[in-house]
This record gives C-alpha cells, structure tokens and sequence, in this order.
C-alpha cells in the first residue's frame, strides 16, 4: 500500500476501511495494517481515527455527513440519499467550493497580517505559495487521498495560478486539464464525472456572469448556485428525476461553507487529529449535531412536500434534449457580454 492509495472508513467494525485492492478492513484488521504504512499516511489514517471516533459518537453525526466531508468515511445511511435526492449537493464530500473557502480565508488573514506587519515582498510571495499547497495537501489527506478530489484541486490549483501569475486561460480549459489528469490518476470517466463538468461549467459561468456585471459575492453565489443547477438538469431529466429546491440548497450550502462554516469545521477536525484538548472536541461535536439537526430538518420538510419530482419515461429524453438546447442557447448569449466586461476591466 503506497502513501497515495484510497482509504475509506466505514463506521462498522466488519468494514473500518476499504481499499480496491484488498476491500475491507475489519477494525481489528486494520489496527493491524495501520503499522505495516509509510510513516507520514500512518500519521494521517491515525488522525483520521481519531476524527472518526468522536463524530461516531450516538446523536453527534446520525447522518454521516460530517465524516463523509471531513475524512471520507460512508455511513450508508437511507437518509444520507434522501439529503442528495432533494438538492444539498455540496455536503457529500470536498470538491472546489470548499478549497475556495479555505483559500479565501486565508488569502483575507494573510492580506490583513501582511499590512499590518509590513511584510516584504519575498516573503508575501512565499506565504502566498507554500501554505496554500499544504492546506490542500491536508484536505487530500484527511480524505484518505480520495481520487475524485484531484478535479477540485486542480481546478482552485489552475485559478489560483492565475490570480497569482497574471495568466488566462480560456474558459473552458481549468476542467479540460482536471478531467485529462484525473484520467491519468486512473479515477474514470464515469456518469458522476460528466455531471461535475457540467456544474463546474454552468457554476463558473453564472459566478462570472455576475461578477462582470459587479455583482456582490451573495449576488454572485446566487447566480453560481441557478446557473450550476440549470447546466445539470438535462442530464437529471434524462435520469428521470430533478429536485427543484437545487439552487436554493446549494445557495446556503455556499454561503455557510464560504462564511467560515468550513474552515471551522476542518480547523476543529486538525485540531482533533493532532490529539487537542477537550473544549475543541466538544466544539467539532456541537458543530456535527447542530448541521445535521438542521439538514435533517430541511430534509424532512422537502420530502414531505414533494420537492423531488419524478420525469416519466416518455418525456424525460425530450424534456432533456429541450432543456440542454436552451442551456447552449443560453451559454452563446451570455459568453460575448463576459468577455466584453472582462476586457473592459482589463483596458481600465
């Protein structure tokens, strides 16, 4: 087993972890393997444990999706379905939203540290640099080095690369360039895969759209969340199935993750990893039952009020192909009035 293979945790102690080549672990199984690791995962599966063992504790994350987020471990629960089938699609696990997060904040607390402190040049570029790949080198690795991870962070990788060196790339090459490497990790092109393509695209289009337009970061969330949910329904039509609450789910998923949601919760679970004190514990516990009380909530509410339509088999095809149209047609008007405000920022 090589320090970048996939780990996945399970709460059961037939299956604690999961790898392709082996399958599961039992806990007594892997307690075993843990030693048989190279030094630096030993270091991170043990703190992954230890994450692990306080969300597991009853009440505290019933519905897995603090472990699920945080390092990769599956519940399987029923009502884990029921949170994805009604819209939350950024509580399943990591992806570019949260690295976001991350970057944003600390680009903020490093831009108040360096005007406070004066910091030169050298060492601005350097904390601008270093850090930032370690913190996504952390993300990956709480995560148990899950492949589908790759995409999110090559993604903020090519846009910050960007932002930080003055590049620009076309529109559509960041997800060309992640897909092309997350095929040469071997990860697969599956169905899931063309539906993050389409999100990201449709996300990064409506962020943009507003953005050009000087829309505020709320404004410009709102258009990222309805323009991402409209790149993916046709493929959801042709499944049979949409959830019409998508955009306003994904809109407080954002704001609470872009707000400091996230970066609390993975700053709570490193502190947790590292064998932190008790008050932090507890803190990461409150955090898991007070996200799930309230997703278990609004889950219950759209279930109950049928906020996940089903397509019959007769139109779905041609309530996708219709919906797809309109999703080009939509696309070739807005494209031009982007690129017309982006140069017009760029010449003043």
């Amino acid at each position: 087993m090589t320090i970048f293979t996939e780990i996945r945790l399970a709460p059961a102690a037939a299956c604690r972890a999961w790898t392709a080549d082996h399958g599961c672990f039992t806990a007594i199984e892997w307690e075993n393997e843990l030693g048989h690791l190279p030094a630096l995962r030993f270091l991170f599966e043990r703190m992954r444990l230890r994450i692990s063992e306080r969300l597991a504790i009853e009440g505290i994350d019933p519905l897995g999706i603090v472990r699920q987020l945080l390092v990769h471990e599956s519940s399987a629960s029923l009502s884990r379905a029921e949170i994805h089938d009604v819209g939350f699609v950024h509580l399943e696990a990591a992806s570019g939203i949260h690295l976001y997060a991350l970057w944003r904040a600390y680009e903020f607390g490093l831009a108040r540290i360096a005007s406070r402190f004066g910091l030169g040049l050298r060492v601005t570029a350097f904390l601008r640099t270093v850090p930032p790949l370690l913190i996504w080198f952390l993300v990956f690795a709480l995560a148990g080095f899950r492949p589908g991870l790759t995409r999110p962070l090559v993604l903020v990788g090519v846009r910050w690369v960007a932002v930080r060196f003055g590049f620009r790339f076309a529109r559509f090459a960041p997800i060309v360039l992640a897909l092309v490497f997350d095929a040469l990790l071997g990860s697969g092109w599956g169905p899931g895969t063309l539906h993050y393509a389409a999100a990201w695209w449709g996300g990064i289009f409506g962020y943009e759209w507003a953005r050009s337009r000087d829309y505020g970061s709320f404004r410009a969330h709102v258009a990222l969340s309805i323009a991402a949910w409209l790149a993916v329904l046709p493929l959801d039509l042709a499944d049979g199935r949409f959830a019409p609450a998508t955009p306003f789910l994904s809109l407080l998923t954002i704001e609470f993750l872009v707000r400091g949601g996230y970066l609390a919760f993975f700053g709570a679970a490193l502190a947790v990893g590292f064998g932190s004190s008790v008050w932090v514990s507890q803190a990461l516990e409150w955090g898991a039952w007070a996200l799930n009380r309230e997703v278990g909530v609004l889950t219950g509410i759209l279930v109950q009020g049928g906020f996940l339509r089903r397509v019959p088999d007769e139109y779905g095809g041609s309530l996708a192909l219709a919906m797809g149209f309109a999703v080009c047609v939509l696309s070739l008007i807005g494209l031009p009035r982007c690129f017309r405000s982006q140069a017009r920022r760029v010449e003043s």
